[in-house]
């Protein structure tokens, strides 16, 4: 069920402060319509250019969502010039209206897509730390029930990004291929498997996290990377366990 002022409609936007939602203008779609299981489905493709969004500011690019639900659409990302920020809202800070069915939260089915390609190409450019999924969630989720700041993948519809939701949910609906990395609090499988890589063929660089530090700026914001590696022991007559971060 779509929000008011966004029935029949693929992409629709509003105002930080507005309840309302309306057609985008100037968004380059090329948009279809089927007839699949018994009804009218959409099936789009979404250009977000460099200069559709942020196009009066410098350095990252930041979008914020209240929701997106993706089964045959797809949504490619200018990002060759400027990372690009996608931000998931939710109702714990009063920025989305959900109400009902209407979650908080990113679907993509195995026969949608979301990903970077570099100006005027349709072709995923495969640089998963210029594209970055993050929650603006508060508090931790429900573990694998969580409805809100849940994030579903399926199939190849990411190929590539960096996932940063550490108050959020990462669910398997399908089995799942992805370049990059993930941070979640929680990773529900579903019984299926995921596939990550974490390696970059680009010369000079032997890491994706290599990568996402010298975009970054890691360094000079005295940031030594994500993850954890820990090492355990046997001294004594005790397991000990170290952690290095």
């Amino acid at each position: 069920m779509n929000p008011p002022g966004c029935a029949w409609r693929v992409a629709c936007q509003r105002g930080s402060n507005d309840n309302a939602y309306s057609r985008p203008s100037g968004i380059e779609r090329l948009e279809r319509w089927h007839y699949i299981q018994g009804r009218w489905q959409a099936t789009t493709t979404i250009r977000l250019r460099t200069n559709d969004i942020c196009s009066s500011q410098t350095g990252d690019c930041h979008v914020f969502l209240d929701r997106l639900n993706l089964k045959h659409s797809k949504l490619l990302i200018e990002n060759d010039s400027r990372p690009v920020v996608l931000h998931l809202l939710g109702p714990a800070q009063g920025h989305s209206n959900t109400s009902g069915d209407q979650t908080a939260s990113m679907s993509l089915s195995t026969n949608a897509l979301i990903c970077g390609v570099d100006k005027n190409s349709s072709s995923c450019n495969q640089r998963p730390e210029r594209l970055i999924i993050s929650t603006e969630a508060t508090a931790a989720p429900d573990r694998c029930s969580a409805q809100h700041h849940r994030l579903n993948l399926a199939g190849n519809s990411l190929p590539a990004a960096w996932i940063l939701m550490r108050q959020g949910t990462v669910s398997l609906q399908a089995d799942t291929q992805l370049k990059g990395m993930i941070w979640a609090h929680s990773f529900c499988s579903n019984n299926h498997r995921l596939s990550l890589n974490a390696r970059t063929q680009a010369a000079g660089s032997s890491t994706l996290t290599q990568q996402a530090a010298n975009l970054w700026d890691w360094g000079s914001k005295g940031f030594s990377g994500y993850g954890r590696r820990i090492t355990r022991g046997i001294r004594g007559t005790g397991l000990d366990q170290f952690q290095r971060f």
